[in-house]
């Protein structure tokens, strides 16, 4: 039995009332079973229990924005399966957990809350590049280290502060080891690592250690080790700690495995007031003038100790005992000869001693 409909009749067999089919064709719609198609695509929709099928393209053509799960222009109460790509126009608007295998974003990023990668105990890698090849920054998991890699002979890591200018306020770097210390521990150092000539390993040319000396809570001492590298071998070369002696407790600085250098300085010619900020050891200029006499050391710093040796030829200066210098005697010497102060205050200069040579 069937049915045709064309434009023009109908004809219909069957039970009043009731119209039977096997298919219905209108115009080039056709109607066949459980599929709604086109006479050149007659599958296009499929009907299965609680399952339609569409087989082509869907267009929907209405432009209603979307502001939650039952608005726009279209809408299901269940999860959608998609296999291939999805297209966004304007915003996509997530209102739960975006579970993503790979995310590639071309554009800016807003993060307005917190980002966590990974889990405890499980971590991933995270890579920041710079607009320099081989330049970037990197989290590595596997060492559990940040990684700041360059190439530019110039600043890697700047700390910078917009801070209002005060006595106390300015960026700081700050190592904690975040346990109770005892006494000799470790804190931690700054290492400055190169490879070696062989370009094979890597070795430390230079590092900074410190270590907590008396772990106390409230008379705490700590020390500083300078080391650099001497002969193939790390040597420690300058300590800087406190005396651990209680309230009488001073910082102590000690050369170790080596000697403390000075640079030599001049005076000026017929200076009677030189400068002595500018180093420990000084050799005297030619006093060739109206007046031989040195009557101050500008510009001394409280604490300093200071060398005076007279050069090989010149006229030597002279320094009398009185005013800003005490000294054991009026001091007038020979090509040579030496003569060592110290300044408790910066302009004050007491004799330690003398010598003719």
């Amino acid at each position: 039995m069937g049915v045709s409909w064309t434009k023009e009749t109908i004809t219909n067999s069957g039970t009043a009332g009731t119209t039977t089919a096997e298919s219905l064709t209108i115009d080039n719609i056709k109607i066949d079973g459980t599929t709604i198609g086109h006479t050149s695509d007659t599958d296009l929709l499929t009907f299965a229990s609680a399952v339609l099928t569409l087989k082509g393209t869907l267009s929907i053509d209405t432009t209603t924005d979307a502001s939650s799960t039952t608005t726009g222009s279209f809408h299901t109460d269940g999860g959608v399966g998609i296999a291939k790509k999805l297209y966004v126009g304007t915003d996509l608007d997530v209102d739960g957990t975006a579970n993503l295998d790979a995310v590639d974003i071309d554009g800016a990023v807003q993060i307005d809350n917190t980002v966590t990668v990974g889990v405890d105990d499980t971590g991933y890698d995270v890579k920041f590049f710079g607009d320099t090849a081989s330049n970037y920054m990197l989290w590595n998991t596997s060492s559990d280290k940040l990684e700041i890699n360059t190439t530019h002979n110039n600043t890697a890591l700047l700390i910078k502060s917009s801070a209002t200018r005060s006595v106390s306020d300015a960026p700081d770097l700050v190592i904690l080891k975040n346990t109770a210390p005892n006494d000799g521990d470790y804190l931690g150092s700054v290492k400055f690592r190169s490879l070696d000539a062989g370009d094979s390993s890597v070795r430390t040319y230079s590092e900074i250690d410190t270590y907590v000396r008396d772990a106390d809570d409230n008379t705490a001492d700590g020390s500083m080790i300078f080391s650099v590298l001497s002969h193939g071998a790390g040597t420690q070369a300058l300590k800087i700690r406190s005396s651990n002696n209680g309230a009488d407790a001073k910082v102590q600085t000690q050369v170790v495995n080596g000697a403390l250098l000075y640079d030599e300085v001049t005076f000026g010619d017929d200076d009677n007031t030189p400068r002595v900020d500018g180093g420990n050891i000084f050799i005297t200029g030619d006093m060739n003038g109206a007046s031989v006499k040195i009557t101050q050391l500008d510009n001394g710093a409280s604490g300093q100790m200071v060398i005076i040796t007279v050069a090989d030829s010149g006229t030597a200066p002279e320094i009398d005992d009185g005013g800003n210098f005490l000294l054991s005697a009026n001091w007038a010497p020979a090509s040579h000869d030496t003569l060592t102060l110290f300044t408790k205050n910066g302009t004050t200069w007491r004799e330690i001693s003398r010598s003719d040579n």
